[in-house]
């Protein structure tokens, strides 16, 4: 009839302005998620027909938000609300009087009312899905600022921590056997030590970790590491390993991944007060352009995913938000630094993966780490032993800002059998090099001022001399050095703080790169040089 036609009108036309009143009040309002779902459930109800009454629900991360009513509705209509495939929730409208609206449908529900709730529930998937993305930026943002500050601070700390290690370690070694002193020394070369495991860490954050990536079959190195991970954890946590037969490689720092691993399961441990299981799991996955959003920040491409699972309390919402903050922890003051989860961030983003956490409270926490894939077989490790090492008669040209370090190295060179020219940047070594002096070796820092940084200078002294070899040092990562060219990839870098020992054994990678190049051991060095040189 005509009335019912325009009662039908008059009814869509609420449910629009309810449709739009809800969906602006979504989009505009800066409120979290639960303030929205408070006020969303109190209008929900004016979708329904003006003769019966009706109360809504929204549950969602474990919290209900329903009207005034809900226990007492008879019928209910909902919908899911879903975000990157996986449903979360749902919304929820309910009748009190249950009348249907159609002869031959069993649900009391008008298709357009079905239709508005569908619609709302999409809309509140979208503005979830969103503001995820939103949060997760705003902490990329926000972490890439602290790590430019920290990172700074530790760049210039390991310049001083290369001084101190190095030199106390000379001084032990001309101290008498008997000297009270030695235990002093000994003191301040473990808390130098310390001091430099903590601004790697720092470093780590920031991504400016100097690393070593080589091709790592990530299942060989599990297995490896798995006694040390069960005598880690103890006995009344059970570990259990569930790793894919054909996994692909990849290229990764071996160590650091150790570490990282070795990190999350002790972690896990702490979350298993009582006993419980950890399960590591590995597994070969290509992302997908619609999955990146997801994985903030992961490009498209293959990678091998290495999940660290625990059944234990999990992490409240509050708390995980800032699980990757340095410094931050739950644990008591004595039991950590509050560096471990953001020392696997910062190494695992450095490496060109990420890392996902997903908690549940009293039910268990998963960390994902996803390594970028490597089409390279495994690096078959190679030792070597720095007392092989011989420098007597080889001329070197230390190129150094920091005249500590400057000194330092110095010293260290010379002791090892170098004659060794020095220079405080790039354009005095330039100078050296144009006047014809010739090296058998140009170790020079990366970042430094002037008119070049190291990897320039590198290249030019290999063009004036293609046999001269050269070892780069610095407490960067190699992607971060130069703005107008990237280290080459074969090149060795020089981590500081470096020791005497690390110190021999990055020459003799240098050395070995000459392959079929035999060394040469020059005349002595020209007496005329303006430079300072050794004795």
């Amino acid at each position: 009839t005509v009335v019912n036609a325009q009662r039908a009108l008059e009814q869509r036309a609420r449910q629009q302005e309810v449709l739009y009143d809800v969906a602006r009040a979504m989009t505009d309002s800066r409120d979290d998620i639960a303030t929205i779902c408070s006020a969303l459930v109190m209008r929900l109800p004016e979708l329904l027909d003006v003769d019966h009454k009706g109360a809504a629900c929204i549950k969602l991360a474990g919290e209900q938000h329903a009207s005034e009513g809900w226990d007492a509705v008879e019928d209910v209509l909902s919908f899911p609300i879903v975000i990157q495939g996986a449903e979360e929730g749902y919304v929820a409208l309910g009748r009190q009087a249950i009348e249907l609206a159609y002869a031959n449908n069993n649900s009391s529900f008008l298709e357009s009312e079905r239709t508005s709730l569908e619609m709302i529930a999409t809309h509140l998937s979208s503005l979830l899905h969103n503001r995820r993305i939103e949060s997760r930026l705003w902490q990329d943002e926000k972490l890439k600022a602290v790590g430019e500050l920290t990172g700074g601070v530790a760049h210039d700390f390991n310049n001083l921590l290369t001084v101190i290690l190095g030199n106390t370690e000379m001084v032990l070694d001309d101290l008498d056997p008997k000297d009270t002193n030695r235990e002093l020394l000994g003191m301040v070369l473990q808390a130098s030590t310390h001091a430099a495991d903590l601004t790697s860490r720092l470093l780590a954050f920031a991504r400016l970790q100097p690393l070593n990536p080589e091709t790592v079959e990530l299942n060989s190195l599990i297995d490896e590491l798995a006694p040390i991970i069960h005598r880690s954890l103890g006995e009344t946590i059970e570990v259990n390993l569930k790793l894919e037969p054909n996994l692909w490689a990849t290229r990764i720092d071996r160590s650091q991944l150790s570490a990282a691993l070795l990190n999350l399961s002790i972690n896990a441990r702490d979350a298993m007060p009582e006993g419980g299981s950890l399960f590591i799991e590995t597994k070969n996955q290509t992302v997908n352009e619609d999955e990146t959003d997801e994985l903030l920040d992961l490009a498209a491409g293959d990678y091998v995913v290495v999940a660290v699972t625990d059944d234990g309390c999990g992490i409240p919402d509050d708390v995980l938000e800032h699980v990757f903050e340095p410094f931050f922890t739950t644990k008591p003051k004595t039991s950590g630094t509050g560096l471990g989860l953001s020392m696997v961030y910062g190494f695992t983003k450095q490496s060109g993966g990420n890392v996902t956490i997903y908690s549940e409270q009293d039910q268990g926490t998963t960390v994902r780490l996803y390594l970028p894939r490597s089409v390279r077989a495994a690096d078959e490790e190679t030792q070597v032993k720095p007392s092989e090492f011989q420098a007597t008669g080889l001329r070197a040209l230390l190129v150094e800002d920091d005249p500590l370090v400057r000194s330092y190295t110095h010293r260290l060179l010379k002791n090892i059998g170098f004659k060794v020219m020095i220079s405080d940047d790039a354009d005095k070594a330039m100078q050296l090099l144009d006047q014809g002096q010739r090296f058998d070796l140009l170790l020079t820092d990366v970042v430094m001022p002037g008119s070049m940084d190291g990897i320039a200078l590198g290249d030019v002294a290999r063009e004036i001399d293609p046999d001269m070899l050269v070892l780069f040092m610095s407490g960067y990562t190699r992607d971060r050095f130069s703005k107008k060219k990237e280290m080459d990839p074969d090149a060795i870098l020089l981590n500081k703080p470096f020791r005497r020992g690390e110190l021999i054994e990055a020459l003799q990678q240098v050395w070995s790169q000459r392959s079929a190049k035999s060394s040469q051991h020059p005349d002595d060095i020209d007496s005329n040089s303006t430079s300072e040189e050794s004795e």
